[in-house]
C-alpha cells in the first residue's frame, strides 16, 4: 500500500581516530632561551570535522641543569576516538 511504513535498522559505528596534522619533531636545545613556542595544531576527523587544538606542557627541567619538556596535543571525537 502507498502509506505502509517499512523500517530499516541502521547501525553507525565511528572507529576512526582524529588525525592531528604536522606534529613537531623532538628537538634538543643548548639553552632554555631556545625552547620553541608551543604551536597550535590542526586536526581533521570524519565526524568532528576540522579544527585546531592547543597542547599541554609538562616541564621537568631547570634553567642550568637541563631536563625535559613534554608537550601533548589531544583530540577526542564524540564517539570516544582519541588521537
Amino acid at each position: 500500500k502507498c502509506c505502509d511504513f517499512a523500517s530499516v535498522n541502521i547501525v553507525f559505528q565511528d572507529n576512526e581516530v582524529p588525525d592531528i596534522k604536522n606534529a613537531p619533531a623532538d628537538v634538543t636545545v643548548s639553552c632554555y632561551d631556545n625552547i620553541p613556542a608551543m604551536p597550535t595544531l590542526n586536526y581533521t576527523d570524519n565526524c568532528l570535522g576540522a579544527g585546531t587544538v592547543t597542547g599541554e606542557q609538562v616541564d621537568n627541567y631547570t634553567d642550568c641543569a637541563g631536563g625535559t619538556i613534554t608537550r601533548i596535543w589531544t583530540v577526542e571525537d564524540g564517539c570516544g576516538n582519541i588521537a
